[in-house]
């Protein structure tokens, strides 16, 4: 009796989720994304006017992403990001890196259209570790900093069914709770452009 009920249910399910996955009002494709950008944290950005000009010493933000197939109109983005600057002063002579990952909720603005527009918010989980340039110095292990968060808006545009690209804008707010290279402060914009590959 309770095996019958098992594959009645398992068959309901399977047949809801087909429904679902071949109706264009509900469902929309998954992507993979490989990201590279620039982020300047405002407390220690001298130019500020010049969006895309990366900081002194750092190098472009770099990053992966995999967002779930959108239901009833949003979808789940999950991504990890690596960025990193070396520090050259008369007072430190140091790299410091830092690396995410974000949970965001993903709402494009547009369904099943070439160019889609969307906004994304979420959370950030910070890690960071600094190091003297100095071959002779520790290795450091990279330490958990806490949470941040984040609110974005872009394009996604089709090129094909497999193959896409994205532009966003993203603003990222992090207060550590203590000084990493020069600042504690790492809240800033972020411009990103991104290789799309749709499943």
């Amino acid at each position: 009796m309770k095996a019958r009920h098992i594959i009645i249910a398992v068959m309901l399910l399977c047949g809801i989720t087909k429904g679902l996955a071949g109706s264009k009002n509900f469902w929309g494709y998954g992507s993979l994304a490989l990201e590279v950008g620039v982020w300047k944290p405002s407390a220690i950005d001298p130019h500020p006017s010049k969006p895309f000009a990366n900081l002194e010493g750092a190098d472009p933000l770099t990053g992966v992403s995999v967002v779930s197939p959108t239901l009833w109109g949003c979808a789940i983005q999950l991504s990890t990001l690596h960025w990193q600057q070396k520090i050259t002063t008369p007072e430190a002579d140091l790299s410091i890196y830092l690396r995410q990952i974000q949970i965001d909720f993903k709402h494009p603005l547009v369904s099943h259209s070439r160019i889609s527009p969307f906004v994304t918010y979420g959370v950030i989980l910070f890690w960071s570790k600094q190091s003297q340039n100095d071959l002779s110095s520790e290795q450091v292990k990279f330490a958990y900093e806490g949470l941040g968060a984040n609110v974005a808006t872009g394009v996604d545009f089709a090129l094909s069914r497999h193959f896409g690209i994205a532009a966003e804008y993203q603003y990222i707010y992090a207060e550590f709770r203590e000084k990493i290279g020069l600042t504690s402060h790492y809240s800033g914009p972020k411009l990103a452009a991104k290789l799309l590959i749709f499943f």
